[in-house]
């Protein structure tokens, strides 16, 4: 009898967990493009060994029921590389999994780019997509100009500011193109946050170097920022929401074409609702852009880019409210007609515009600060059989007007003196006009000599009315791939610069939100530079590891700088040489890279020779990212670099101050002002800075809520807290010794949010 309830009860034990095994529960996911983020329609999802699978929506997302127990999944889509995972589905519950697939390595030919064939032979440059920019830990949000620090050869001169400096270049060097629109002055909150939303941004590439002439103007590199262009058959949004500032982007089709549009809005103005101290300061900024196919061989593009930055000074002594604010315009119109396979026209005319201004006139504080660019453009592009040619023209319309007037006002609290934020030794007041005329046009030619051996040929002519002289440019690359794993290359270009700013001898100011550009007025004031470079690429290394070295070096003239001795202004000579290396890893639980930079930047001044303010000898950068679960994903970045150079000083004297203007000199003495100590600088840039080091660490999250998609993330900046010394100042008190003021940079800077997408 006991045997017989024994086996009853086994068979009750067993029945009741086969029934429970046999309870279904549901598998849910998204698939997303790994380099894109975006969510990849019409996937198929396959359950091994059951017959049964899926496909994803409109919206990358898919849902499938399924009995408990084990199973591996895989995700498949032609053009991309199939990814199989495991997984456990537990009856009556729901099972997440989020695939991101890697697109294969097959050629496809896209618009607005080089055809397949030439892939191997276009301008060297790093790129960046969205799904880069998740896993490099940034503050407080993704930036597409902050991102790029994790490069070799990109570097900034302090933690805080996102001003680029491209191998031994100033920031002014390289142009920020917005769709092929020159972005001037592309900062938010003095420089801390890039003007442009990254949630606008479809692929960002960097051109360290040897960039191709048919683009021009700027004597070091381009940062060239794609956007993304709307879906046609659904509408997707996105929000986030953090702790500085809050963003929302929508796309999808509208009558008979597509839009995009993105907002953005800091709150650090509203503070004051939950402490009793605000930062008077808050910015936005918007895009707009509209895609319409006239038919089969026409398009039509249509944008708009519009940021205001607002700083809240309170009232003046006349009682008037001071509020300067400064931001960009950008509008932006094309048109490309297909003749056929074989051959397209573009044609684009945009105006691009930096203004800066104050909401009164009458108050002690005044701005009125203009630059304007007005172009009209022509790109015609043909296809053959071993070439690639371009051919185009551009005449651009470029105005430039600064004018201010600032007396004693709180702006003194943020920068001393506030004219400073313009240009080393800025006048107060202050008025300049400028304007120039240029038709520039252009030629490229890539040529296919050898299944594995490519040529590039550039000509460039800059025409300047108003100076009345003509520029030419040349440019020749080669690349030799003698086997499937192993490229060589050889660049020579010259390039020239028509705008320049003089910002250099104050490295106290970390931010410079407004820098005045000016327009060269001679040959003598137009800088210039010769860039050789040599690179070699090798793929297929260990751990499926990829390596690139480049080596380079670039001769430069006319760079502006700045005295603290007369005369102020000065026109050199210098050079900037080094090797960039990038060890990158990009498939498995753990990608990432690890770079290194060997840098020289030198300018010959009249009497010596003396390395730039921007100078860095040795920099590392190790970016890593770790994928703990399903749902987490750790990056960390850090970061190593040498010291920039600094003026030292050899004494000092007493001189005046006088507080109304803001001018501090020893004839001041006679005005009755007060007596301070004045330093007597050393020579220039004879001194380093001490190296630093940082570490940042950030952690997001992937969830599904009904059919949203939950990001949360963590960003954690210098996360052990180095203070990053980049500023000496002498110490000026009356008895003081030769002891120094070291200004801390960095600090630990946490910040958290989420973003959802529908």
């Amino acid at each position: 009898m006991r045997i017989i309830l024994t086996v009853i009860a086994l068979n009750l034990l067993f029945s009741g967990a086969a029934t429970a095994q046999n309870r279904p529960g549901r598998l849910q996911g998204f698939v997303l493009d790994k380099k894109t983020s975006q969510r990849l329609p019409d996937v198929t999802i396959i359950i091994s060994g059951t017959g049964k699978g899926t496909s994803t929506t409109p919206k990358g997302y898919f849902e499938i029921e399924l009995p408990g127990g084990q199973y591996t999944v895989q995700a498949r889509m032609m053009g991309y590389e199939a990814i199989e995972k495991k997984c456990n589905i537990i009856p009556d519950e729901k099972t997440s999994l989020f695939f991101e697939l890697d697109p294969a390595s097959i050629k496809t030919e896209e618009v607005s780019v080089v055809s397949s064939k030439y892939d191997e032979i276009k301008s060297k440059g790093y790129e960046l997509q969205p799904g880069d920019l998740k896993n490099i830990p940034q503050f407080g949000e993704a930036d597409p100009f902050r991102a790029l620090f994790a490069l070799p050869g990109v570097n900034s001169i302090n933690d805080i500011g996102n001003q680029l400096y491209v191998r031994g270049g100033n920031f002014d060097e390289t142009m920020v193109s917005l769709d092929g629109v020159p972005v001037y002055n592309t900062y938010h909150l003095g420089g801390i946050f890039s003007s442009i939303n990254s949630d606008i941004i479809s692929r960002e590439k960097i051109y360290l170097s040897n960039y191709p002439l048919s683009s021009g103007g700027s004597l070091s590199g381009i940062l060239d920022l794609t956007t993304k262009t709307g879906r046609s058959d659904e509408y997707r949004t996105a929000a986030s929401l953090g702790l500085i500032s809050s963003r929302a982007y929508v796309e999808g089709p509208l009558l008979k074409g597509t839009f995009t549009a993105a907002a953005r809005r800091t709150y650090l103005d509203a503070l004051n609702l939950i402490s009793s101290r605000s930062i008077p300061y808050y910015f936005y900024d918007g895009y707009a852009k509209y895609t319409l196919p006239l038919d089969e061989n026409n398009l039509l593009n249509a944008s708009a880019f519009y940021s205001k930055d607002v700083l809240l000074l309170g009232f003046d002594s006349r009682n008037e409210n001071v509020s300067p604010y400064w931001g960009n315009l950008l509008l932006n119109s094309q048109w490309t007609h297909l003749f056929n396979s074989m051959s397209s026209l573009n044609v684009k005319l945009y105006l691009s515009n930096f203004f800066m201004g104050s909401n009164t006139e009458n108050s002690s504080v005044f701005f009125d600060n203009l630059i304007s660019d007005l172009t009209l453009r022509a790109d015609y592009e043909l296809s053959l059989r071993d070439h690639e040619l371009k051919a185009g023209a551009e005449y651009k319309v470029q105005k430039l007007s600064y004018a201010w007037s600032i007396g004693h006002s709180g702006l003194r609290d943020y920068i001393n003196p506030p004219e400073e934020a313009f240009f080393d030794y800025a006048p107060n007041p202050y008025n300049y006009n400028a304007s120039e005329n240029t038709l520039n046009i252009f030629a490229t030619d890539d040529i296919k000599l050898q299944e594995n051996l490519f040529l590039r040929l550039g000509l460039r002519g800059s025409c300047l009315e108003k100076m009345k002289r003509f520029f030419p440019s040349f440019s020749a690359g080669i690349d030799f791939k003698p086997s499937g794993r192993l490229s060589l290359s050889l660049n020579y270009g010259r390039y020239y610069q028509f705008l320049y700013t003089i910002k250099e001898n104050r490295p106290e100011s970390i931010y410079a939100p407004f820098a005045v550009y000016f327009l060269s007025d001679s040959k003598s004031s137009t800088s210039s530079s010769d860039h050789y470079s040599a690179g070699i690429n090798i793929t297929g290394l260990p751990l499926e590891t990829e390596l690139d070295v480049e080596a380079y070096y670039k001769s430069r003239a006319n760079l502006a700088s700045s005295y603290n001795s007369y005369p102020r202004y000065r026109f050199e000579k210098g050079y900037a040489a080094g090797a960039d290396v990038l060890l990158k890893k990009e498939k498995g639980t753990v990608t990432g890279w690890i770079g290194y930079s060997l840098g020289r930047s030198v300018k010959n001044g009249e009497e010596y020779t003396y390395y730039a303010n921007y100078d860095r000898r040795h920099t590392v950068k190790i970016l890593l990212s770790f994928q703990l679960s399903e749902k987490w994903k750790l990056s960390a970045f850090w970061t190593y670099a040498t010291g920039t150079p600094y003026t030292d000083i050899t004494g000092k004297y007493l001189g005046g101050y006088d507080e109304r203007i803001g001018i501090s000199d020893s004839y001041l003495s006679n005005w009755g002002s007060a007596i301070v100590w004045r330093p007597i600088d050393g020579a220039k840039n004879q001194r380093r800075t001490e190296d630093h080091h940082r570490l940042d660490l950030g952690i997001t999250g992937s969830f599904i809520w009904g059919r949203f998609l939950v990001n949360p993330y963590l960003q954690v900046l210098n996360a052990y807290n180095n203070p990053n010394y980049v500023v000496i100042n002498p110490n000026l008190q009356e008895g003081g010794g030769d002891d120094s003021v070291k200004f801390q940079n960095s600090f630990i800077i946490p910040t958290l949010g989420v973003g959802i997408e529908f």
